[in-house]
C-alpha cells in the first residue's frame, strides 16, 4: 500500500467488485485518496474503511461516469469508522446510492 495523499486524475474503468477500497491503496487511517476525474466508468462498490476520500463528483444509480464511477444495480459507498468521504466538488451535488456506515 501506499502512504500519504495520492491523486488519480486518470479515468478508473473497469468492473471488480469493491473496485475502490481505501485501506488497500493508501493504508489503515493513514493519508487520502482524491478522484477528481468526473469521467470514470468503474462499476464496483466505493470502500473506505479508514483514510479520506476526496471525490469531486457523484452520479445517481444508473446515471452516468462520475469520480465515483458509474453505477448499475445497487453499487454501493460503505465508510467505516476511521473513515472519511469527502465531496470537494466545486457544485452541489446529490445521489441516490446507498451509504453504509459502520
Amino acid at each position: 500500500n501506499m502512504a500519504g495523499n495520492v491523486v488519480i486524475s486518470g479515468q478508473v474503468t473497469g468492473s471488480d467488485q469493491s473496485i475502490i477500497s481505501l485501506t488497500s491503496l493508501v493504508g489503515a487511517n493513514t493519508g487520502s485518496l482524491t478522484l477528481n476525474n468526473n469521467t470514470n466508468t468503474y462499476a464496483g462498490s466505493v470502500d473506505v474503511d479508514s483514510g479520506i476520500l476526496n471525490y469531486t463528483s457523484v452520479s445517481a444509480i444508473n446515471g452516468g461516469p462520475s469520480a465515483l464511477g458509474s453505477t448499475t444495480g445497487t453499487a454501493t459507498i460503505s465508510v467505516g469508522d476511521t473513515g472519511i468521504l469527502r465531496y470537494i466538488g466545486s457544485s452541489a451535488a446529490s445521489t441516490n446510492r446507498s451509504i453504509t456506515l459502520s
